[in-house]
């Protein structure tokens, strides 16, 4: 795991260090650089395979193939292992080795033999060329800046800002961002600096600069079978079990539910000594009690952090200073918090991101089946009608966040009673800064469908969605900047790409139920019963309390009014009509936190 750093077109070693060392916070251990007369490569290294022989750059035989990678490939010693067989020679025990000889072998598509999460660049100087690779999910991040002939490329987007080119807002991507909490690729919120997309690589030499797609997930809808469970098991301990390799202590994130339980039960199989980690704040939701019970069945060496409103506070600058940009999850504070609490016992850590994705774990996938309950009704207005009656308390019943829906949620739920399915997800009040008409151009989507269009099932359209936009721009960016913040490792099992090809081939039924039916066997039923509870910190209660103060002061100095990008007005009502839902209206004014430091930080001064 490390933080990489290149540019074409400028020969300064004076500035490659400066980029370089701006991410030292992702490789502690070492740092390396490559420059000729037109390239520059800078790596930040921290060591978990190899210890001694693998720091950065690598290169082949010859030395006329170089490569500085961020990330691990899995299956390296039975890459390496073929390769060997065909004649070439290692001098390290490291998996960014196997990137060069197999380029070296294959040729630019030998990516879609490597399973990991990575973000790499070779350059070839037989033939003067510099190839970029993002891995299929977007685990790994990689930031480009383009003008002309110069080429900078980063896992951190502070290392290009380095650079002398004065950052200013993309603007166009504020509606998107407001209404869905996080920038799809290719978009930054900078309009000069660039993120590639999943399974995607860079094409570069001298005056030709091209994008293109190695990989795409393969949709399809079988049924499910007895059949399917045995294979996806064989799947999940394949997975978890490449992501035990390790020359380095390594942990699990847990919560006591179903993913964490799925992961522990593979891990263990494996591995005798395991420490687990888990965080809360000191409120009912928090799932200390659920962590521990999974802890004392498995026998781990478990941890727990109990934290606060005041730890959020005091973190929060830290925690924009290493998001970069834009993503309106508060859990990202607890990840950076318990990030840096495991960091003191381990140096990697397998968690459960991709599960919700995977197998309709999310709150959405339970609209969609209302919808589909009520949407061949011919007369809706008497079911509109009871909607308006009912009380809060039997609507917040349907969904599962600890937060209630409230007024404005209420008012959600007629709206999706008689409107089009895609209407419910497209419109929000964050985003009538805009026309409806300004809106659906913005966000590039017809008014017919939010989706982007595949020939399948409603499910199976959003799992794709999932997987290219919300997991690897909100899910796994969040989780890769805040636990590198700390020099911290994550591995992901359920994103290895022969389980994500694997689901995509079969149905979906939401909330989790394929899992549930694969680990029954396996795990004590009141880990399989648990119900579905998202990963929470309770911003709802505290933009009324501790927040309030800290959250207001960011309205009042705000540097987004000042520059007349957002209003006064507008953001006003927000913080006073917190109370027609707190779930919602938390999201927002968070939402507004995050963007305000962002911008306040990267660009305005």
């Amino acid at each position: 795991m490390c933080g990489i750093f290149g540019i074409f077109g400028i020969n300064d070693k004076n500035f490659l260090r400066k980029a370089t060392r701006s991410m030292n916070h992702r490789g502690p251990d070492s740092e390396g650089y490559y420059t000729d007369d037109k390239l520059m490569l800078g790596v930040r290294r921290l060591r978990v395979i190899d210890l001694e022989k693998g720091d950065q750059p690598i290169y082949n035989e010859d030395e006329s193939i170089v490569a500085v990678h961020n990330g691990e490939i899995y299956n390296y010693k039975e890459l390496r292992e073929k390769l060997e067989k065909k004649g070439h020679k290692f001098k390290t025990e490291s998996d960014t080795e196997v990137i060069v000889h197999a380029y070296e072998e294959y040729g630019k598509k030998f990516v879609s033999k490597l399973n990991g999460m990575f973000a790499f660049a070779i350059w070839d100087s037989n033939i003067k060329k510099l190839y970029i690779y993002r891995d299929r999910y977007g685990i790994k991040p990689v930031y480009y800046f383009y003008d002309k002939n110069v080429l900078l490329f980063a896992s951190e987007i502070k290392a290009i800002l380095k650079f002398d080119f004065q950052p200013t807002l993309h603007e166009k991507i504020l509606p998107f961002y407001f209404k869905y909490r996080y920038i799809k690729a290719p978009d930054t919120f900078i309009r000069q600096i660039k993120k590639l997309s999943p399974g995607h690589f860079i094409e570069f030499s001298e005056g030709k600069f091209n994008i293109k797609r190695y990989y795409v997930p393969k949709l399809d809808e079988q049924p499910e079978t007895d059949v399917l469970y045995k294979q996806l098991l064989n799947l999940l301990e394949s997975s978890v079990k490449y992501r035990l390799e390790s020359d380095v202590p390594l942990g699990i994130f847990i919560s006591g539910g179903l993913d964490s339980n799925t992961i522990l039960y593979f891990a263990k199989k494996y591995k005798k000594n395991i420490n687990t980690f888990t965080i809360g704040f000191n409120d009912e939701t928090d799932e200390f009690e659920q962590a521990r019970a999974s802890a004392e069945y498995f026998g781990t060496n478990h941890h727990e952090l109990h934290s606060s409103a005041q730890d959020v506070i005091k973190s929060f600058p830290s925690v924009i200073e290493h998001l970069e940009e834009p993503i309106a999850d508060a859990t990202s504070v607890s990840t950076y918090l318990l990030s840096q609490f495991a960091r003191n016992k381990v140096k990697t850590v397998l968690t459960g991101e991709g599960a919700d994705e995977l197998f309709g774990g999310y709150v959405y996938y339970k609209n969609i089946g209302y919808y589909n309950l009520i949407k061949e009704i011919p007369n809706k207005k008497i079911l509109t009608n009871l909607v308006k009656i009912l009380p809060l308390k039997i609507l917040n019943s349907f969904y599962d966040y600890p937060s209630g829906i409230g007024e404005e949620g209420k008012k959600r739920i007629i709206h999706l009673l008689n409107n089009n399915l895609a209407e419910i997800f497209v419109f929000d009040e964050f985003i009538k800064l805009y026309s409806d008409e300004e809106v659906r151009k913005m966000l590039g989507y017809t008014r017919q469908s939010y989706f982007y269009k595949t020939n399948f099932s409603i499910y199976k359209t959003i799992f794709y969605n999932d997987v290219k936009y919300w997991l690897p721009n909100y899910i796994l960016a969040r989780l890769d900047k805040m636990a590198m913040a700390k020099s911290l490792e994550s591995r992901v099992p359920f994103l290895d790409y022969r389980i994500v090809d694997y689901v995509s081939k079969k149905k979906i039924q939401n909330s989790k139920q394929t899992l549930r039916k694969c680990m029954l066997p396996y795990l004590p039923k009141k880990f399989i019963k648990r119900r579905k509870f998202p990963f929470y910190i309770p911003i709802n209660k505290w933009m009324k309390t501790e927040l309030k103060d800290y959250s207001l002061n960011l309205f009042q100095e705000s540097k987004l009014i000042e520059d007349k990008i957002l209003q006064k007005d507008f953001l006003t009502k927000i913080f006073t009509g917190y109370g027609s839902s707190e779930l919602i209206n938390s999201r927002k004014i968070w939402s507004f936190m995050v963007l305000e430091s962002c911008y306040d930080k990267f660009i305005f001064d």
